[in-house]
């Protein structure tokens, strides 16, 4: 009797395992394959956000066409002005992380240090601008110091431009309940691509053109 009762405890045992085994792979089916689903998922998602980012500043770029096919100079300087925005949009972006994950900024008002990276923005966007604008007034053949203006005001909109939105970036997804750490660098560099590389070939085609 002890027997068929241990026996019959192990059958109902060997059941439940099993039926804890088949939710489990429901659950995981169901679930998009558990970390891994989700990792994935997520991904996909970071990935199409990027191949979005890319799509838009070409699109910038190709609205130009004609100005950038009738003062080729400006396509050397495009990368340029990029890294250099990038670079602002990054160091701001950073700072903005590390304040909102030591808790930096509850005695720090977020306006205060957006005015402090705006600032930055601008005295790097006049520095680099300068000797951008040396560059290309030495490059270009023709209407070389209207180039150079261009340059030069074009580096500090965007320099700008980056380093308020590598404090707003952050900001407004952790507001919207997303994690700043996982996106904010997809958007910070599309808007300093767009932003960088639309005005200065704007200001090329207004005043150059």
């Amino acid at each position: 009797a002890a027997g068929a009762a241990a026996a019959s405890g192990d059958g109902a045992s060997g059941d439940g395992a099993s039926d804890e085994a088949a939710s489990v792979a429901a659950t995981s089916r169901a679930g998009g394959g558990g970390f891994f689903g989700g990792a994935s998922s997520f991904f996909a998602g970071v990935a199409a956000l990027a191949a979005g980012a890319a799509f838009a500043a070409a699109f910038v770029v190709g609205s130009f066409e004609e100005t950038i096919a009738q003062v080729v100079a400006l396509a050397a300087f495009l990368p340029v002005l990029a890294g250099q925005a990038g670079n602002t949009g990054c160091q701001a972006q950073a700072i903005t992380l590390r304040g909102l994950t030591l808790g930096q900024l509850k005695h720090y008002p977020a306006s205060r240090l957006l005015r402090k990276e705006a600032a930055l923005g601008l005295i790097n966007g006049v520095l680099t601008g300068a000797v951008a604008g040396l560059a290309m007034w030495w490059f270009a053949d023709d209407n070389g110091l209207l180039l150079a203006g261009v340059i030069l005001m074009a580096m500090v909109g965007s320099c700008v431009a980056s380093g308020v939105s590598g404090v707003l970036v952050p900001l407004g997804l952790k507001r919207l309940g997303a994690d700043p750490a996982t996106a904010s660098t997809i958007f910070l560099t599309t808007a300093t691509d767009v932003v960088g590389m639309g005005l200065m070939l704007l200001l090329a085609t207004a005043l150059v053109l």
